[in-house]
């Protein structure tokens, strides 16, 4: 193909892989993750664990994950096969109870980071301005994700 302007198609996807990859991150924690992709405000009407809950936002409900975070894990019981229940850690109901007396009936501010594939809003909670996801770690009722960015407490 002389003077053809054409590359090599495999040339293009790599460079194409090359330039989207940083965009995309590893993984929820990632550097580029730290930048939201949008804010809600909303009021908790739920928790379901330490770093769980649902926000209200006019009428839609949105589940959250608290970003770079983990709490002990709540027993899991299947009432239809229970061969498949899990046994909780040690603290997750004083876990599970921290986050609800902090945020549960609150108006909070949700900086979303991203969507997961549960659909879940990977956020960083602020309620009056105090970062909550670093509260609950700084209180000891969650690990601080060892793949994050150090966050201050902003």
């Amino acid at each position: 193909m002389a003077g053809s302007r054409q590359g090599n198609p495999l040339k293009i996807v790599i460079l194409f892989i090359a330039l989207l990859l940083p965009a995309l991150g590893t993984s929820e924690c990632s550097a580029h993750a730290d930048r939201p992709i949008g804010s809600a405000y909303g009021m908790v009407v739920s928790t379901s664990d330490g770093n769980h809950l649902t926000v209200d936002n006019n009428g839609t409900e949105i589940v959250v994950r608290l970003h770079c975070i983990d709490a002990p894990v709540i027993t899991k019981v299947h009432r239809n096969q229970p061969w498949l229940s899990r046994p909780g850690q040690p603290f997750a109901g004083k876990a599970f109870m921290a986050l609800s007396n902090k945020v549960l009936h609150k108006q909070v501010r949700l900086d979303i980071l991203k969507i997961d594939h549960r659909q879940e809003a990977i956020a960083v909670v602020y309620l009056d301005g105090r970062n909550i996801n670093f509260e609950m770690v700084a209180e000891g009722w969650a690990w601080a994700d060892p793949k994050c960015k150090k966050r201050s407490a902003d």
